[in-house]
């Protein structure tokens, strides 16, 4: 009996410790198993990462989008860089007596002074059709010779009419004429003697200005070394009887325009004309007597000698203008001149007194 209990007892014992290591072994199976299974959060971001490698990895192999340079514009008659509503304007071209108050010069594109009788000049300033002037002048009057540089231009003339009582071969290129007088409300006198404008009270009138430069007398320089002339020209004089010089301010670096002993002054403004360039060009005149009066009429058509000069220096040029509007200017080898981007003061001088154009 007590046999028989044993070997029961140790029976189930024996169950027990069977049972036991079967647990045991499921158990360090079930562990194996799951630490092979791959670890769902631990694999989205590894794929993330392996998207992002390849992604840069394609950024790498393809080439760069290379930038685009923003385009740039430049004045068609200075050649210095503009805003871009600013550019193809149109030039106007105001007749302005040398001898009054001047408004406007120290501002314009060009200005050109070019001889009357007796020693007398007048001026043609060059502005674009929009230029924000609040008073333009004195405006006088305008002559065939004294347009033709305005075709040449291709600029519209303001004036207080003609009064070339001589006939003169003039040129039609395209220019249009705005006289004054015929347009009430687009002017106004000052001193009961002094005339002036400005482009708000021409607006009307210019709208109908169709005439535009295609070919400039000259061609801008890249490098204004090129443009250096060999003739120092720290000071120019010019024969007219208002002892007319241009001297270059190193500093500035620009001509200043002076009269009687002084600079000249814009009076609207109080700024000083000031120029890049400086043309002095040579032209025959005829001059006409009456019985009480003498006119002279300058040959601005044909060609002719000259100089230009920039920083300083100044060089030998010659000038050409056909009937068909175009100026140009060409250096001592004969080739197109090259001139620096800026404003341009114009002189012409009668050939007969180009002996008397001092440099110094």
């Amino acid at each position: 009996m007590n046999t028989s209990k044993n070997w029961n007892y140790n029976k189930l014992i024996s169950f027990f410790l069977i049972a036991l290591v079967l647990i045991s072994v499921l158990a360090v199976s079930a562990n194996g198993w799951q630490s092979d299974k791959p670890d769902e959060n631990n694999s989205n971001q590894s794929d993330k990462q392996d998207q992002v490698q390849n992604e840069n990895s394609g950024d790498k192999n393809e080439p760069e989008t290379p930038s685009v340079e923003a385009q740039k514009f430049y004045h068609h008659i200075t050649g210095l860089e503009i805003a871009e509503e600013n550019f193809g304007k149109k030039q106007i071209a105001y007749v302005i007596d040398s001898a009054s108050p001047l408004c406007g010069v120290a501002n314009c594109n060009i200005l050109v002074e070019i001889p009357i009788e007796n020693g007398k000049t007048r001026f043609i300033m060059f502005a674009d059709e929009n230029s924000s002037f609040s008073k333009i002048g004195s405006i006088t009057y305008t002559r065939d010779y004294v347009s033709n540089l305005a075709s040449a231009f291709g600029a519209t003339v303001v004036s207080l009419g003609n009064d070339d009582g001589i006939e003169y071969k003039h040129i039609n290129a395209g220019t249009n004429f705005v006289d004054l007088p015929k347009h009430a409300g687009a002017y106004y006198t000052e001193y009961t003697y002094f005339t002036y404008t400005n482009t708000n009270l021409l607006s009307s009138i210019l709208g109908n200005n169709k005439a535009k430069l295609d070919v400039l007398p000259y061609v801008f320089a890249e490098n204004t070394s090129k443009t250096l002339g060999s003739i120092s020209s720290g000071a120019i004089s010019l024969p007219y009887n208002s002892d007319t010089s241009l001297v270059y301010s190193k500093e500035q670096g620009k001509y200043i325009l002076c009269k009687s002993g002084s600079d000249k002054i814009d009076v609207s403004t109080a700024d000083k004309a000031e120029f890049d360039n400086v043309f002095v060009l040579f032209a025959d005149t005829v001059t006409y007597e009456s019985a009480d009066s003498t006119e002279m009429l300058m040959n601005t058509l044909g060609e002719g000698k000259g100089y230009y000069a920039f920083g300083g220096m100044a060089q030998k040029i010659t000038w050409k203008l056909g009937e068909n509007g175009k100026l140009e200017f060409y250096d001592e080898a004969g080739k197109p001149l090259e001139c620096a981007r800026g404003k341009s003061y114009i002189a012409y001088v009668k050939s007969s007194k180009s002996n008397e154009v001092l440099f110094s």
